[in-house]
């Protein structure tokens, strides 16, 4: 009996070991060491985030449809008054869309990048990343509904 604890005490000591080693190991690799071209500056960096937000809003469709539903959403959020809570959860909502539809954007690139061919995993990869900008804009729209919704009703005596 003291021998089945004991292995089971090794069995489990080891299986914690194996689970720190994976949970670690990516926090161990320091992404400089496998960069090209390291960048310290944080006004370079600014100026790199804002050349990207730059080619969203000039290459991308999806960003402008974006940029008009943002607008509508402010203005309706100032004409019905809508309170600090619902501008966080309407800014939440919102935000998500454009971040997931950069992130769509970059996976897209990289893809494109890496292959010119037509592969499985670049088609899931490209899938995948669109699905989740689909998912943003339905949880977008409903927080959008849900938090303008009443007020807007209510202003037009509804």
């Amino acid at each position: 009996m003291a021998e089945k604890s004991a292995n089971l005490i090794d069995k489990l000591v080891s299986d914690f070991n194996t689970l720190e080693e994976s949970l670690t190991s990516t926090a161990n690799i320091d992404p400089q060491a496998y960069s090209p071209k390291v960048n310290r500056e944080y006004g370079s960096r600014l100026k790199y985030s804002l050349a990207g937000m730059m080619h969203m809003v000039v290459r991308h469709q999806t960003v402008r449809a974006l940029s008009i539903w943002s607008l509508i959403n402010i203005v309706a959020g100032i004409w019905v008054g809508i309170d600090l809570f619902k501008w966080a959860l309407l800014v939440e909502a919102v935000g998500v869309m454009w971040v997931t539809e950069f992130m769509n954007t970059a996976v897209e690139a990289t893809v494109n990048l890496v292959t010119s061919e037509i592969h499985p995993m670049a088609k899931v990869a490209k899938d995948v990343a669109s699905a989740a900008v689909f998912v943003s804009v339905i949880i977008g729209f409903v927080a959008s509904v849900l938090v303008l919704g009443p007020p807007i009703v209510a202003k037009l005596g509804g």
